[in-house]
């Protein structure tokens, strides 16, 4: 099987592009699905397949709800009586794949579960003391575009070579076997922190993920792979290598951190944040990041700040500063960015600001020349020509504009802290996962198909 690190990439990537669900199910295709099972896809057996009894394995509980979205995605409205029965169940996920399909079906917006302002508020504060950019971004859900018009909306289209149907299928099968061994997973959101200290020997991430899994599942597998366990606090941290260690934290909360080795990871801080509730982040020791916390408009689906350090001002746009903010929102089909930041020395500032437009520029040059031959490089022009970045005095702001589902915003960073691009390159397939004595490892973590 592919290792949930693996999927999560791939879900990750889907996300950011704009559309993408936030179920692990939504990346497998029913009729992939169906068809391995050898069901034909109708009104009557996807009834059938719905209303079983509540099912204990993970492979029988994926397979009532794929049922369940299919009877969504047929839209018929014989399925109603079924589904508004669905609605009322208590199982895991059941009642919103019914309301789903039933807001499918009669052509209705959906509203899916979300975590509130004061969940995502205690996700924040779960971070150590030490974390010197703390940022958020909230993962909308409802109904997902198929996977193949969500490759078609991929900012640039993979090279020769590449199988658009292939891709699915890998994607799904992946998705999907995951799915089989922890059951569904949703993702509502991810609250990051990162060290002011960062390096190849020093520093970490941390990622809070809040949304809804079979936390016991999920530890107990990687127990029986016989993943290394550490104590911290009164819960278990699992190494799947010496540079990430995960918290299956509960079933709405998943922690994963990241760093050159162990000893560089928080792993008891956050052990004891996880056991007490709260973190060392809002505290007098971190009063500085709680300030910029406290001013950023935390209410957005996208935030964060950040305090420079020595660390990060080794990025040259960034060593004028002593603070930067990031805000991401989203109104009528369309996503804007705004980056501000404040340094003591004006003209530093304004050297910096100079610099990100050079960059800008010369990346827009660039890629008009490029888009004479590869015409779908286009929308990025677009894109960087929204870039509006300008001083004033000790500040500077940056904003810059997309439509949603593009994911072209995501390029943006980049022109900020390198300027011109690298010529694309196209997109290679990906490799598939090694096979080793009938298990298959990626990620660092091996589970056996049996």
């Amino acid at each position: 099987m592919a290792a949930p690190f693996g999927v999560s990439l791939l879900i990750a990537l889907f996300t950011m592009v704009g559309g993408a669900g936030n179920h692990l199910l939504d990346y497998v295709s029913s009729e992939s699905y169906w068809k391995a099972k050898n069901v034909e896809m109708t009104l009557e057996k996807m009834t059938a397949e719905a209303k079983v009894a509540e099912a204990k394995d993970a492979t029988q509980r994926v397979r009532r709800l794929m049922a369940i979205r299919t009877l969504g995605e047929l839209k018929k409205k014989e399925a109603l009586p079924a589904l508004a029965e669905l609605a009322k169940s208590k199982e895991t996920f059941v009642a919103e794949y019914a309301n789903r399909a039933i807001a499918a079906i009669e052509d209705k917006p959906y509203q899916p579960p979300a975590p509130t302002q004061e969940q995502r508020q205690s996700d924040v504060w779960l971070l150590p003391q030490d974390a010197h950019i703390v940022g958020q971004l909230a993962i909308p859900g409802g109904q997902p575009l198929p996977l193949a018009k969500l490759l078609d909306n991929l900012p640039a289209q993979p090279g020769p070579g590449f199988d658009k149907q292939q891709m699915i299928e890998k994607v799904s099968t992946e998705a999907l076997f995951v799915a089989e061994l922890i059951g569904d997973v949703r993702v509502d959101g991810i609250t990051l922190g990162v060290s002011g200290d960062i390096g190849d020997k020093v520093g970490y991430v941390v990622v809070v993920v809040r949304g809804q899994y079979d936390s016991k599942t999920l530890a107990g597998i990687a127990r029986k792979d016989g993943v290394p366990t550490q104590k911290a606090g009164d819960v278990d941290v699992l190494f799947p290598d010496d540079h990430v260690g995960m918290i299956c934290a509960s079933d709405d909360r998943f922690v994963l951190m990241a760093g050159p080795d162990k000893a560089s990871m928080p792993v008891e801080p956050m052990g004891k944040a996880i056991t007490d509730g709260k973190g060392q982040l809002n505290t007098p020791g971190a009063k500085d990041m709680v300030a910029l916390i406290k001013a950023a408009d935390t209410t957005a689906p996208l935030w964060a700040v950040a305090r420079m350090t020595d660390g990060y001002r080794q990025v040259p746009v960034f060593a004028p500063f002593d603070w930067i903010s990031l805000v991401g929102k989203v109104k009528d089909k369309t996503i804007s960015l705004r980056f501000d930041g404040e340094g003591p020395n004006a003209d530093q500032v304004k050297g910096s600001v100079d610099q990100i437009n050079q960059g800008v520029q010369e990346g827009i040059n660039e890629l008009r020349r490029e888009a004479q031959q590869v015409p779908f490089l286009t929308p990025m022009v677009t894109v960087l020509e929204s870039v509006k970045c300008s001083s004033d005095g000790q500040k500077a702001s940056l904003t810059a504009t997309a439509d949603t589902g593009s994911g072209l915003l995501m390029m943006v960073p980049m022109f900020i802290m390198k300027g011109a691009p690298k010529p694309v390159q196209p997109v290679q397939p990906m490799n598939p996962p090694v096979i080793i004595d009938g298990a298959v490892q990626e990620g660092g973590l091996i589970i056996n198909r049996d």
